[in-house]
């Protein structure tokens, strides 16, 4: 895969770019990520989704893609990555009346599953919205911890998603209950380039 030229010339052709539980280090991505920033801004989309390499654990803090997230990373040291708990993601009273969550709200309601950890997550950057929030941890500012959050950058727009679980909303009893409609995948409507770990 010839990854400098994707980022340098076919990057703009793609409506959003996924990092699902992707560290950029190992496969020296990190020189791409102002590249990825200025994607953003200029108006792509970017979802980072949780799991072990993901958020802090992938050392995107401080670097030029956390300033394009709509949370907060503390990368300082002895800062945790991941809180392993399992949770219920709590809809927050913006989340419940998202459009872009409305298609699932449609199918699975109010309920969400039983999530087996997350990454940590800080508070909402400035203009940015959690839709989804931690029932438990509270971020810096003494809130509940987003799990999911959404938020503008110049011209684009990017998504946090602080867990890789959501297969439970298929493969759960929820997803039993939908015939499995609630999965996240059957809601995507563009195509996206996605890097996974």
């Amino acid at each position: 895969f010839l990854v400098d030229e994707f980022f340098h010339e076919h990057l703009p052709s793609f409506d959003a770019v996924v990092l699902q539980d992707f560290d950029a280090q190992p496969y020296g991505l990190e020189r791409h990520l102002p590249a990825l920033a200025s994607y953003v801004k200029n108006g792509g989309g970017l979802v980072m989704v949780g799991g072990p390499n993901s958020f802090v654990a992938g050392g995107y803090a401080g670097t030029p893609l956390a300033e394009v997230l709509p949370i907060e990373l503390d990368g300082s040291r002895g800062s945790a990555a991941a809180d392993m708990g399992a949770f219920v993601p709590a809809w927050t009273e913006t989340g419940e009346h998202a459009p872009l969550l409305a298609p699932l709200r449609g199918i699975v309601g109010s309920e969400l599953p039983t999530m087996h950890g997350s990454n940590v997550l800080g508070a909402p950057t400035k203009g940015a919205t959690a839709l989804w929030a931690h029932a438990d941890r509270k971020d810096g500012k003494g809130r509940p911890m987003p799990v999911l959050a959404i938020g503008e950058r110049g011209n684009g727009r990017s998504i946090a998603l602080a867990v890789d679980g959501t297969w439970q909303l298929e493969f759960s009893s929820i997803g039993a209950g939908t015939s499995g409609r609630g999965s996240l995948r059957s809601l995507h409507k563009k195509a996206i380039f996605s890097c996974s770990g």
